[in-house]
């Protein structure tokens, strides 16, 4: 097996073997490439060798691979119609279940891949404020406004982007201070969680200084909403006043594509809120991933698979990955009259 034709298995970096395993696997260990099928918390490769899942999909299944709830509404949805001319009324069903959960959620856009709507957050920054650089901290995508000295992204484009050190309360201040003072600050873009949980002091910065400069507070939550609690990462440090904008995504859908970009109604820039209710800023989607969303977003809540609050839970990550795969399992088979989840089908 080479992976001539797709250069490293696959076209998505964080699934490589050298990602998942390091450049140079343990003597005697010989990592799978590829799989064939999953289901419940477990993966089978091309020999049919069996693996447990202990990151879920990088995140994106919260209740497991091939759920029989799920995989019924993302069926009944697409029975039911994959795209109209119309807006479909799903959509709106959704928006209110998000708000119902998330207190803080005014607005909604949806969207399709994490990458496209942190994108559309930053670009309803820049409209908002009429300014152009940003601060990130964390992964936003493989999209060129983030790159900074990657190859083949425009000099231009780069020059406009810089990262935050995490957890680094003075030098982070410092830099959103020095592109305040300048005006030239439309956002601060962040992942909350990077590897470790961050400091209480940290993030009452970030609230304090975007809101003195002026700039639009930007919130990726693609990995951490509804794992660290229903509300993510807002929710779980009691963030006050919320983000401007908050990017959900992976466990909303339970691994199907599905992404969302909340405007907030604590947040400390109200143009950003009134920007993302731009017609401009609607983005197309399928009608069908919106119904299954909704449902697979209930089942999240009122199955109880993740917490209402996030009060005494640890930072997303593998080891309670480990510990969360054995609660959905236990409940899926409650739900299920008994049937074990993982079982091949």
């Amino acid at each position: 097996m080479n992976d001539w034709r797709v250069p490293g298995f696959t076209s998505t970096g964080s699934k490589r073997p050298d990602a998942l395993f390091g450049p140079t696997p343990e003597a005697g260990f010989d990592p799978p490439a590829q799989m064939t099928r999953a289901s419940g918390c477990r993966v089978w490769d091309q020999s049919g060798r069996e693996y447990v899942d202990y990151i879920m999909a990088l995140g994106a299944v919260a209740l497991g691979y091939g759920h029989p709830a799920v995989n019924r509404a993302a069926t009944a949805a697409i029975n039911a119609g994959v795209v109209g001319p119309l807006p479909p009324v799903s959509e709106q069903e959704l928006a209110d279940a998000l708000a119902a959960r998330i207190p803080w959620l005014e607005r909604v856009r949806f969207l399709k891949t994490g990458a496209e709507a942190v994108a559309a957050a930053v670009r309803l920054a820049r409209v908002a404020t009429g300014r152009e650089e940003v601060l990130g901290c964390g992964y936003h995508g493989w999209l060129d406004w983030c790159q900074g000295a990657t190859d083949g992204v425009p000099a231009g484009i780069r020059a406009l982007f810089a990262e935050l050190p995490f957890n680094d309360v003075a030098t982070s201040r410092q830099m959103i201070r020095d592109r305040g003072r300048a005006h030239r600050l439309a956002a601060v873009v962040i992942e909350p969680v990077v590897v470790v949980e961050p400091t209480r002091e940290w993030l009452e910065m970030l609230r304090a200084e975007t809101t003195r400069a002026g700039a639009v507070l930007i919130f990726d939550e693609i990995k951490t909403a509804f794992r660290l609690a229903i509300g993510g990462a807002v929710e779980r440090y009691g963030v006050r006043p919320a983000p401007d904008l908050v990017v959900l995504g992976k466990a909303l859908a339970n691994g199907f594509p599905r992404r969302c970009v909340r405007a907030l109604a604590s947040g400390g820039h109200a143009a950003a809120a009134r920007a993302a209710s731009a017609p401009e800023c609607a983005f197309g989607t399928s009608d069908w991933r919106r119904r299954h969303c909704r449902d697979v977003f209930s089942a999240l809540c009122d199955g109880g698979i993740v917490p209402a609050s996030g009060a005494g839970r640890g930072a997303a990550g593998a080891v309670v990955q480990k510990n969360r795969v054995q609660l959905r399992l236990a409940r899926a088979r409650r739900r299920d009259g008994g049937q074990n989840a993982r079982n091949p089908r």
